[in-house]
């Protein structure tokens, strides 16, 4: 039997220059998922992409086989919250309220903290998760392309995708466009990869800007990078959008990432310095520890 702790903690903050949070942010405790988008488009459709990629996702999950996830027939996950979010939304097709997090102040979410009670039963349950992930990524996709081809506001729409689930003594995380996934195991390190480009226009003709090459929504089908990585207790994950990778360099990250203080404060300080350093974008950011 495999025992795996985990304590998590999410917050997001709409930043210095924009008028909408365009962020989401979702935690599912009883299946140890964890999940962020950046959405994009004009006339607040991006906010609109990011929530359903968000909502769908996490109905998927919640759908996710149990012995995929808990082998033992066991549940162990607590997931408790002092503040409310700033929306719960369900569907007909759910099996839960999903809770949404595109929060505007820093203080309206509270540490997550969840025991995951996981137990070892093989290599297969790991090939399914992979699998359903994929699946659920193409859900996503569907919808939020459907959508945007349905309401003309909605045209163009998409977000990014990044997202993680904790299966026996793996996580697992499925990865669309420029939200990051990194690891702090001693040292600092990205474990996923942007699916952006440098673009010169005639607003940007130095350096030019980055442009998403491939995002939820744009296209009719989408292929997720898909990663399995072996946990150890210290380990240290955090999801972010842009907003924070873009104005927090690698080595203030990693200053922070391996402090000794709460996740909850860790998480403040590192909006703090996004907003320090400009913060002209969303900010959103997921903290996952494995406890010993």
């Amino acid at each position: 039997m495999n025992l795996v702790h985990a304590e998590c903690y999410g917050v997001s903050d709409i930043g210095r220059a924009r008028q909408n949070n365009e962020d989401v942010f979702a935690i599912v405790p009883e299946k140890q998922f964890f999940i962020i988008a950046d959405g994009m488009g004009g006339h607040r459709a991006g906010e609109i992409a990011s929530s359903f990629a968000v909502k769908s996702m996490c109905a998927s999950i919640l759908k996710l086989p149990e012995h995929a996830v808990n082998p033992g027939g066991k549940k162990g996950t607590r997931c408790a919250s002092e503040a409310k979010p700033d929306q719960s939304i369900s569907g007909p097709n759910e099996e839960a309220i999903v809770e949404l997090w595109p929060t505007k102040r820093i203080d309206m979410v509270k540490p997550q903290q969840a025991d995951c009670h996981l137990f070892t039963a093989g290599v297969n349950n790991v090939e399914e998760t992979c699998r359903y992930l994929r699946q659920a990524v193409a859900r996503a996709n569907a919808k939020v392309f459907n959508e945007s081809h349905l309401h003309p506001d909605y045209a163009g729409m998409g977000t990014t995708l990044t997202c993680c689930i904790i299966v026996e003594d793996f996580l697992i995380y499925a990865h669309i466009g420029d939200s990051r996934l990194y690891r702090y195991r001693k040292h600092l390190e990205q474990l996923t990869e942007d699916h952006s480009q440098r673009q010169k226009t005639a607003r940007h003709p130095g350096f030019g800007r980055m442009v998403i090459t491939r995002a939820i929504g744009t296209q009719s089908t989408i292929l997720p990078d898909i990663g399995v990585i072996s946990l150890h207790s210290n380990d240290l994950y955090l999801l972010c959008s842009d907003g924070l990778s873009d104005y927090v360099d690698q080595k203030t990250l990693a200053s922070l990432l391996s402090s000794p203080i709460s996740l909850e404060e860790m998480g403040r300080k590192l909006i703090e310095s996004a907003l320090e350093k400009g913060g002209n974008d969303n900010i959103t950011l997921l903290l996952i520890k494995i406890m010993p």
